[in-house]
């Protein structure tokens, strides 16, 4: 087990005072300002997009740490982000409602879609980037990435908290306080129900790279995988001390990588050994993984973000 005093390669400071051997923005926010609210890792791992409770969203450059840009169109918190797969677009959802669409490089905004009647909590372009998944506590809601026409509603009487697509586009999964639900993303019928326990939530989701399996985690502390096609349990990965907030696969599939506010776990598939546990001295509030796992990203209530390159050789030199 590796515990992290500091980042690998940055601490990104939105306060002054920050530890280690990141920047510092040269104006920082008001004290009230600076929660990190959402975090979301761009596929690449490069940039990093950061939702504050000031109201914008910030773009920093994972590797230097500089703050890229800065998008301003929220009403409230921005509560929930995601990118596009080629990293052209970004999505980011606010306590108001309101989605909001970014062109990148430019931070240009697209579009802004309305219909959640209160916090968007999460988001997921498909595949082709064509669709827009958002969720809230009325259910799921699928929208035409390009004019904003919403395509589908999926209602949930407990709320959705996390959405995700195949990497086919074909099926698409919501989570939240009813279990996981798995969808026909063209005849939007539901195929099947997984994590079925209603004592505890799910709040995080990822589909391997070839499709066949989906992680789930959440409020159970353990993370579980799933067989796509039977809904059937295949392993459940326990140890966690905290609730799994983000999961992904390495792109050879043969790690689930793990996070909740304190630490990230790599798991080998498909034995569930523990391979590596990586800890960070900052308790966060928010976690993100990028596709593939290679980098994990946290905000915390002080109003930075640290992120670190987590990818297989990574995880494999501090054994």
């Amino acid at each position: 087990m590796a515990r992290l005093a500091r980042p690998f390669v940055a601490v990104i400071a939105l306060a002054p005072g920050a530890l280690g051997q990141g920047l510092e923005t040269s104006q920082p926010p008001a004290a009230s300002d600076i929660g990190i609210v959402s975090v979301a890792v761009a596929p690449d791992g490069m940039l990093i997009a950061t939702g504050g409770s000031d109201r914008t969203v910030k773009l920093w450059d994972a590797r230097s740490g500089r703050l890229a840009a800065t998008l301003r169109g929220h009403g409230g918190k921005v509560s929930s982000l995601a990118f596009s797969l080629d990293g052209k677009r970004l999505a980011s959802g606010g306590f108001d409602g309101s989605i909001n669409l970014w062109d990148l490089p430019g931070s240009t905004m697209r579009a802004t879609f309305a219909g959640h009647p209160g916090q968007v909590k999460s988001l997921a372009f498909s595949p082709d980037g064509r669709l827009l998944a958002s969720s809230g506590a009325e259910g799921a809601r699928v929208w035409d990435a390009a004019s904003g026409t919403l395509r589908k509603m999926l209602a949930s009487e407990r709320g959705v908290v996390a959405v995700a697509f195949s990497p086919d586009g074909a099926v698409f999964a919501h989570a939240g306080g009813l279990g996981a639900s798995l969808w026909d993303a063209r005849t939007w019928k539901r195929l099947r129900i997984v994590e079925r326990d209603t004592n505890t939530l799910c709040l995080s989701l990822a589909f391997s790279p070839d499709g066949r399996w989906l992680a789930t985690g959440g409020t159970s502390r353990a993370a579980r995988l799933w067989d796509v096609h039977t809904g059937e349990l295949q392993h459940e990965f326990a140890g966690g001390e905290d609730f799994v907030r983000a999961l992904a696969f390495s792109s050879d599939q043969r790690l689930l990588i793990a996070a909740d506010r304190a630490s990230a776990r790599w798991w080998e598939l498909p034995s569930g050994r523990l391979r590596s546990t990586v800890r960070s001295d900052v308790p966060f509030l928010v976690v993100a993984l990028s596709p593939g796992g290679g980098r994990w990203a946290g905000g915390s209530a002080d109003g930075r973000v640290r992120s670190w390159p987590v990818g297989k050789s990574d995880s494999e030199r501090r054994q």
